[in-house]
């Protein structure tokens, strides 16, 4: 019975990973884009926020391939494209593998369903290829 049940759910998951990503999938760009046209209209407030993403970068207790991963997942759950290729490619310049970016996405599932993870697979794919890409630059 265990072994019918993983078989189907396997199944089921090819299925539904062998689809295009649909127009959800294509949202507005990674928040950080959007600093530069903050930074016209409230100069105060873009400077506030930048370093304050900056500071989350470098919290104490984790390691940044962790941290990487980690807000991968929340874009993930977000459905938000571009923060999920800019992640992905962040964790993999920090060494995360494919097998790790990509079970970062299915741990979404079990509370979140298959769909954002179906949607995002594409993006990060991207940002992973994006990422090794950077590394064998250096």
């Amino acid at each position: 019975m265990e072994l019918t049940f993983q078989m189907e759910l396997t199944f089921k998951m090819e299925k539904v990973m062998a689809g295009q990503p649909n127009a959800q999938a294509d949202n507005q760009g990674e928040f950080r884009d959007e600093l530069g046209s903050m930074q016209e209209a409230f100069p105060a407030l873009a400077e506030g926020l930048s370093g304050y993403l900056s500071a989350l970068d470098g919290l104490p207790g984790i390691d940044r391939k962790t941290h990487e991963l980690i807000r991968l997942a929340c874009t993930v759950i977000l459905r938000h494209g571009p923060a999920v290729r800019r992640h992905a490619m962040l964790a993999a310049e920090f060494g995360a593998t494919w097998q790790e970016v990509l079970g970062t996405m299915v741990l979404t599932q079990p509370s979140f369903g298959l769909v954002p993870a179906r949607e995002m697979l594409p993006f990060a794919q991207e940002g992973f290829e994006e990422g090794r890409q950077a590394i064998s630059e250096e």
